[in-house]
């Protein structure tokens, strides 16, 4: 991804947060309670549109934070990739969030593990373009 798109990742541990090339971006945002500081969270959301977005963590059941946080995501035109749809919490917090933000899902079977791929309804003459399963 990094040779063609610009990359910026949420990590919560310092050991992991660094920039892989030019094209990327981490930035920190640490755990607090339950998920990333929400602060740190809406200031990256904020700043540019994205194409896509993965959720790939905070890790374990962790995750499921991103719940309490909807806010954070309301009004994003993005596609979301959420990761591990082998875990049952995993596929249980993204199809609670595809549902409360009025995305479409679909779960793909990769060749290890699940991922979920999730985009605005297509009812909406402004998500024409953003719909990834025509």
């Amino acid at each position: 991804m990094l040779r063609n798109y610009q990359v910026t990742s949420i990590e919560h541990d310092t050991r992991y947060c660094i920039s892989l090339s030019q094209e990327h971006e981490c930035m920190l945002a640490p755990i607090e309670g339950e998920w990333y500081s929400p602060e740190e969270v809406k200031s990256v959301l904020s700043r540019i549109n994205f194409d896509l977005i993965l959720v790939d963590g905070p890790p374990g059941a962790l995750r499921q934070g991103i719940l309490n946080h909807l806010e954070l995501f309301k009004g994003i035109k993005s596609v979301f990739v959420f990761d591990d749809m082998d875990r049952e919490l995993d596929r249980k917090t993204m199809i609670t969030f595809c549902r409360e933000l009025c995305l479409t899902y679909k779960i793909i079977q990769g060749d290890r593990k699940q991922f979920a791929v999730c985009w605005p309804y297509p009812d909406d003459p402004s998500n024409v373009d953003r719909i990834p399963f025509k």
